[in-house]
């Protein structure tokens, strides 16, 4: 990325009116969420605007580089201007990004007014759909989210990475039903797009979570024979086979391999909990499986549900290993961040309570 934003600069040197060169440095600086970089892009976009105020692609790449530096309300009123003039009034983009800038400022009826806007130009349109799927969740209407998957795929023009994007809102729900309205998504976008990794993923660990299990296996492994060293693969695939099939020296390879591969601390400690809770089921790998547990909750920060699960998973392993004291001792560490944040199951609560008996 770093000599993709080098050479955009050279090219811009010769050519500031380049929008795809432009655009290099935005999605840079974006995905970057570099404060120097976004103040880079936006004077870049506000300098071409000076030139073309009423461009509508520069006037939404400096709302995401706004929204980006947390200054979504400074595009507001601009945007606001802009749909009162006729060009503007039959814009879709730019109503629905105003809808979405309302919602993420707390405007749910204003969001709601703009969407109903953009309904009346084009009920069909993706982004008309995924609009109304983002304030449903935020209202918390549920139940009017039922279904919603028919609505994406009768859109005229179909987007996978807006298929992908509401798929995975779908899944994350806690609802079987919209976690197979976000299945369809999925497949829709794997289908259209079957180079775009992150439906691919998507849809493999959707099938987990709706319980397909051997379809989920074979997702995942079709991943791994074309990118053997992706790291969610590795470690989704390895809990599969641990949980589902008790396959734990497949399950160990796999996230062996990842470890070995990954450099990110995120990830590691992802596949830490994984490798660990493979060996806390292989009797003659118990201590290692407390290693893989203590370095876990020696990384997590305190009182988070990642703490507390950590400590849980490590007084398992210590009750399994006859160490009763020390046992307790995680137990009960667990138990007080329960008592202030409230992330342990009722079940996890009464295992708690017996051993601490």
């Amino acid at each position: 990325m770093q000599e993709a934003i080098k050479s955009a600069r050279l090219m811009l040197e010769e050519d500031p009116n380049h929008t795809e060169v432009r655009n290099i440095i935005v999605t840079a600086a974006v995905r970057s969420n570099d404060q120097t970089l976004l103040e880079e892009a936006r004077t870049m976009i506000e300098s071409a605007l000076a030139k073309e105020p009423a461009d509508e692609k520069l006037l939404l790449s400096r709302t995401r580089v706004l929204v980006s530096m947390n200054l979504s309300e400074v595009a507001i009123p601009e945007l606001e201007v802009y749909i009162q003039t006729q060009q503007g009034s039959r814009s879709v983009p730019v109503i629905v990004t105003l809808a979405d800038l309302h919602r993420l400022n707390g405007n749910l009826d204003q969001a709601r007014q703009k969407i109903e806007q953009a309904e009346l130009i084009d009920p069909n349109n993706q982004l008309v759909i995924h609009a109304r799927l983002l304030l449903l969740v935020a209202q918390n209407r549920f139940d009017e989210i039922a279904g919603i998957s028919s609505a994406y795929l009768s859109a005229k023009v179909q987007n996978p990475a807006t298929l992908v994007a509401a798929a995975s809102i779908l899944a994350s729900l806690d609802s079987m039903a919209l976690k197979q309205e976000g299945l369809k998504l999925f497949e829709q976008a794997a289908i259209l797009s079957p180079t775009l990794l992150n439906a691919r993923l998507g849809l493999a660990s959707t099938l987990y979570q709706t319980g397909d299990m051997q379809r989920a296996k074979q997702a995942y492994q079709e991943l791994l024979d074309q990118y053997p060293n992706n790291i969610q693969a590795l470690n989704d695939l390895a809990w599969i086979l641990q949980e589902h099939d008790q396959r734990y020296d497949a399950a160990l390879e796999l996230a062996n391999r990842g470890l070995r591969t990954s450099s990110d601390e995120k990830d590691r400690l992802h596949l830490l909990d994984t490798r660990g809770t493979i060996l806390s089921n292989m009797p003659d790998r118990l201590a290692d499986a407390r290693t893989d547990f203590k370095t876990l909750l020696d990384a997590s920060p305190d009182d988070t549900r990642q703490k507390a699960k950590a400590l849980l998973k490590l007084g398992r392993i210590c009750v399994k290993l006859n160490d009763l004291v020390q046992a307790k001792q995680h137990m009960k560490n667990a138990l007080e961040i329960d008592q202030k944040i409230n992330v342990l199951t009722p079940d996890e609560r009464s295992e708690i309570t017996r051993i601490l008996q």
